[in-house]
């Protein structure tokens, strides 16, 4: 029979004490029982034990030769053999569950690309230099979070040219008031400006002086007015400096076609007038040729006069353009 050691015989899953195993011992075969044979390796080990100091916070050891040694245990350590899952393991570690906010957390997926770790109630970056952004959460940054402004009536924007930093923009309370407005016609009123059809006829008007030198007036031209916008006449007023009779007509002919002459009257029969009076309008112009373009040329014709000295005359009219 070969010598062969029991250390290198096949595992048996069930072997009772009683059951007996052929030994080699010094050149003599014999027959040893299990029970036997446990017993001497036993004896073996503690007697090998028995040869080593055991010291304060060190256990026995079976090296990767089956040697035994001294190694170092903790008594932390031997906190976390005590634990009988792996659960308990982090926990004593100073772990937590998944959902939790431990110094460790347990991740049942080891793929798991975004680990749930919690949101940690409270906390305090220091000495933090270029600290990412990209992993924000969207919508997770308030605004009590965001730089102070430097003061009051400030919009956070640019206004330097080209892409950089956000800016402050300074914006007053009547810039707000604008800006809050739902459309244009909103905004109109709050400047008081009114309606675009409004502006397109604003009314209008000017006046012009004839002027005797002291003496009573006398008939003819006196005065060419150039018109440089587009109107339309709606009445005149006139008024003396004592209380005497005139008749004045007014004369249009295009810049092209200057001087107008009699036969470019547009007074019909309605000409400013005053009979013995100081004063005296019409508002109606029922007559008149009352369209004015721009760049027309409008002669002011003395027809008659009596005792007045000078007069002054205003012709009143809507803007159109």
């Amino acid at each position: 029979m070969v010598d062969q050691k029991i250390s290198d015989l096949a595992a048996v899953s069930s072997v009772a004490d009683t059951n007996e195993f052929a030994v080699n011992e010094a050149g003599t075969s014999k027959k040893a029982t299990a029970l036997q044979i446990r017993t001497h390796a036993i004896a073996g080990t503690l007697a090998e034990i028995a040869g080593q100091t055991l010291g304060t916070e060190q256990i026995f050891r079976v090296d990767d030769v089956g040697a035994i040694e001294l190694t170092p245990l903790t008594n932390f350590a031997a906190t976390v053999l005590d634990d009988t899952t792996a659960s308990a393991a982090v926990d004593t570690l100073g772990g937590a569950a998944s959902s939790g906010s431990g110094g460790l957390v347990r991740i049942t997926n080891a793929a798991l690309t975004t680990p749930n770790i919690g949101t940690p109630s409270a906390g305090t970056l220091t000495n933090c230099t270029g600290l990412p952004t990209a992993g924000l959460v969207n919508d997770a940054v308030t605004y009590a979070k965001i730089q102070d402004v430097s003061a009051t009536d400030r919009l956070l924007g640019r206004s330097t040219a080209g892409a950089g930093d956000v800016e402050e923009i300074t914006c007053t309370a009547a810039g707000r008031a604008l800006i809050d407005d739902a459309d244009a016609a909103a905004q109109r009123t709050t400047l008081g400006v009114g309606a675009i059809g409004q502006l397109a006829t604003l009314g209008t008007g000017f006046s012009f002086c004839i002027d005797g030198g002291g003496s009573a007036i006398t008939t003819g031209v006196k005065h060419y007015i150039p018109i440089p916008y587009a109107f339309t006449i709606t009445g005149w007023d006139i008024v003396a400096d004592v209380s005497g009779s005139i008749v004045v007509d007014v004369w249009k002919d295009t810049y092209a076609n200057f001087p107008p002459v009699v036969g470019d009257t547009i007074a019909g029969s309605e000409k400013p007038t005053l009979s013995s009076a100081q004063k005296n309008q019409d508002l109606t112009l029922s007559t008149w040729t009352t369209s004015v373009a721009a760049g027309d040329v409008l002669g002011i014709n003395v027809d008659s006069a009596t005792t007045v000295t000078k007069v002054w005359i205003t012709l009143r009219g809507t803007r159109t353009a």
